[in-house]
């Protein structure tokens, strides 16, 4: 299959057509018989573009580890939904266990395609002796890669890459750009893996993204893997929660008092701006006193061990000196005060 786009030597002009390709790739799972045969050319060219580093933007200054991720060239994030999209849509027969070991496989010693394929995207992620931004390429092909097969929730490598991925958790160079990647895996896309596009979809991969990390999201050794907790946590059903609470509330409050950049940024949370007065405006106290009657509402049992000392930490608002607030906080103390 001689697709322009995706040949090594393609020109500027000719990656302009990958939009039009990606457009029919991001419903792979609705013309899956009509792209089969052309899958075992396909797929290596599109992992070749996807890792191709000239095609970063001339604007962008070089990934650091102390930056998020530099805006992949409009030619990649179309090679990389497509990967996902491909990913997700393959019967789960023997060429889709072989790309899916190319992806996972941290070692050079065996390549999965005869040299068909570049080198195996984990090896690349993990070998120091590349460069940054080539590993940080490969990096975005993992976790396109993770995404699709999360949501289809593929029984054996969805296993292997959360492990993956939160080793690199503790990588100086990799730890934000893998914590930043998380929100990719986790977030609903528009335009690919939707059930308008044809993608498998569990119906539980939330439920088995939660019981897969939530026994590692327990050992909070950093501030990137606190991030992740508030993000896996975000992206739960609260009926898969709620028999955690207790486990996970000590978690969420530490990785939300997160000030310093760029970690609040990458969590991307008002809430986790510093302010630079010394009181909260009215507003604010407002909203922590609308919270307040929000938990009201939650179960007696979880909510009621705590009924005296919220009550007792609202006599300050009260006494709050603008009236808006003293009139909430007293609707507050009543909804307390009948638990």
């Amino acid at each position: 299959m001689e697709v322009s786009p995706l040949q090594p030597q393609a020109t500027a002009v000719s990656l302009q057509l990958m939009p039009l390709l990606g457009a029919v790739l991001y419903s792979a799972g609705a013309a899956l018989a009509t792209i089969a045969p052309a899958l075992p050319t396909l797929l290596p060219l599109l992992f070749e573009l996807a890792q191709r580093p000239l095609l970063l933007p001339p604007h962008t200054a070089v990934a650091t580890p102390l930056t998020a991720s530099p805006p992949p060239h409009p030619a990649t994030t179309c090679a990389l939904k497509s990967i996902a999209a491909l990913l997700n849509a393959m019967p789960d027969d023997a060429l889709l266990h072989q790309y899916l070991s190319h992806v996972v496989t941290s070692t050079t010693s065996s390549s999965s395609d005869g040299g068909n394929l570049p080198p195996p995207v984990a090896s690349v992620v993990v070998d120091a002796g590349y460069p940054l931004p080539r590993r940080l390429a490969a990096l975005q092909v993992y976790l396109h890669a993770t995404k699709a097969i999360v949501l289809r929730a593929h029984a054996t490598t969805v296993p292997v890459v959360f492990t993956f991925l939160w080793s690199l958790l503790s990588s100086e160079e990799l730890k934000l750009h893998v914590a930043h990647g998380f929100e990719l895996v986790l977030d609903d896309w528009t335009d690919v893996l939707t059930a308008a596009s044809h993608a498998l979809i569990s119906p539980v991969h939330r439920q088995r993204t939660f019981s897969l990390l939530f026994p590692l999201l327990t050992t909070k050794e950093n501030m990137e893997k606190r991030v992740v907790t508030l993000l896996v946590v975000a992206h739960t059903p609260h009926a898969i929660l709620l028999p955690h609470v207790l486990d996970i509330v000590p978690l969420v409050v530490d990785a939300l008092n997160l000030k310093e950049p760029p970690y609040a940024a990458l969590l991307g949370h008002p809430a986790l701006v510093t302010f630079e007065v010394r009181f909260h405006a009215v507003k604010d106290r407002l909203r922590a006193l609308g919270c307040l009657a929000s938990l009201a509402k939650i179960k007696y049992e979880l909510i009621h061990p705590h009924k005296e000392r919220v009550i007792k930490g609202l006599l300050a608002a009260l006494d709050d000196r603008k009236r808006t607030v003293r009139q909430a906080a007293v609707k507050v103390r009543n909804q307390w005060s009948i638990l």
